[in-house]
């Protein structure tokens, strides 16, 4: 099966205001970062007075992995199905997404099956669903799936692309010794750090720039260490998780450096390996009062400790073992809500995080807008606040899709999460829906 996914933009549509991007059929400029080899196909509608353009993000074969350009036939078929439920929408405003498919059956006998679409988004006289998809029995079974809400594109689609920027112009030599990599990173100030980003970057500008830092220690003496920075470049918002940074790291290496082995690299950058991470398991399933929402509900901050701990276990299991989670087991409580979470590390988190208690031995369940807030570190304030964020779209995670800065949807042991990064450490919280 073949893979489609992109973005269908209406010249008509489009806000030209400064700083503005129209809530339907205009794609923003951090969202053209998505992709880096972005295809265009543009056609004309409506007697020649409106312009779409299709921008497609994504187009894979699923059985070779190989990439495609779009043939006519293909970006007929996607100009034609949008353009006929925007027209069908605006000829029938109060249609049901089950009027919308009979018609298009009707219209299109045979032609697509399995359709379907996401929640309406109104602008002025004209609606449409956040995006549209469905599988194309003409063109050989493509599946197709196409935004036309700018804000939704940002927040749900799940490709990515990440670009290492090394440290040294030839990163195995790093494996030559801890004096000449001490004279090698010395070398490596803002300036030609800067230097190295831009070269990396040419000119396809990235949806967001991490740079992590990581220890190189010598193979002879582990006590003797060199902070070494590792900046990458990130393209679509679903890779700034920890998991996909260092899965793209550990792939640049072994390419970058051949002939080398995860275990060599392992022995000179052992931070780089370890996937520093906390699942947080808030208990949505205590309400202590409820509301007429889920999301106005207040919660039980009290349980019995056999309680968390059995509900722990069922909910990681079998990937984390019941010892690991009897050993490691925290729980915290916070202000959002009069919640308790239950807090259980990973398997291979660094030394000195491995304890939420350990690593913010500050923290206090208040109001961020209360005077005691400030009482806590910068550090454990940040923190919390990102914590709230986080907390804030697992409660309702299918409804907000202006996602707070640096959260992020996850699938990870088999379960669904909102990710946030902080500190080299990845936070993991579950969602109501998991």
């Amino acid at each position: 099966m073949k893979i489609i996914k992109g973005f269908v933009s209406y010249a008509s549509l489009t806000n030209n205001a400064s700083n503005t991007v129209s809530s339907l059929g205009e794609l923003s400029d951090i969202s053209q970062t998505y992709s880096l080899d972005k295809l265009v196909y543009s056609k004309s509608h409506d007697n020649n007075t409106d312009v779409a353009t299709l921008t497609v993000m994504h187009s894979k074969d699923s059985v070779d992995s190989s990439y495609f350009e779009l043939n006519y036939n293909q970006t007929e078929e996607i100009f034609k199905i949008v353009h006929f439920v925007k027209t069908f929408l605006r000829t029938y405003p109060s249609a049901t997404f089950p009027q919308i498919i009979e018609n298009l059956n009707t219209e299109y006998l045979g032609e697509v099956s399995g359709m379907q679409f996401g929640p309406i988004v109104i602008r002025g006289t004209d609606k449409l669903p956040q995006w549209i998809s469905w599988i194309s029995t003409r063109n050989t079974n493509n599946y197709i799936r196409v935004w036309l809400s700018d804000t939704a594109f940002k927040a749900q689609y799940d490709e990515f692309f990440i670009k290492v920027v090394p440290p040294v112009d030839t990163v195995s030599q790093l494996f030559g010794g801890y004096n000449n990599v001490t004279t090698l990173i010395a070398t490596q100030n803002q300036d030609s750090l800067y230097e190295k980003i831009s070269n990396t970057r040419q000119d396809k500008p990235e949806t967001i720039l991490r740079v992590l830092n990581f220890n190189y220690v010598n193979p002879l003496n582990a006590t003797q260490t060199i902070p070494v920075k590792w900046p990458v470049l990130i393209y679509g918002s679903a890779g700034d998780t920890l998991d996909a940074i260092k899965n793209a790291l550990e792939e640049y290496l072994l390419t970058a450096a051949p002939g080398t082995t995860i275990a060599q690299w392992q022995v000179i950058f052992p931070d780089l390996f370890k996937r520093t991470e906390f699942i947080v398991l808030p208990r949505w399933d205590l309400i202590s009062v409820a509301n007429f929402s889920a999301n106005s509900s207040l919660y039980r901050n009290s349980m019995l400790v056999q309680e968390l701990l059995t509900y722990a276990k069922n909910f990681l299991a079998p990937t984390f073992p019941a010892t690991h989670i009897d050993a490691n087991i925290e729980t915290i409580a916070v202000d959002y809500k009069s919640m308790s979470l239950l807090v259980v590390p990973g398997f291979n988190n660094l030394e000195g995080k491995t304890r939420i208690t350990q690593m913010f031995p500050d923290y206090l369940a208040v109001n961020t807008a209360l005077t005691d807030f400030s009482r806590m570190r910068q550090l454990t304030q940040e923190w919390v606040i990102k914590l709230n964020a986080a907390l804030f779209v697992a409660n309702d995670p299918t409804s907000i899709t202006i996602l707070p800065t640096g959260i992020r949807h996850q699938r990870k042991y088999g379960k669904n999460f909102v990710s946030f990064m902080y500190d080299n450490v990845s936070y993991l919280v579950a969602t109501t829906n998991t």
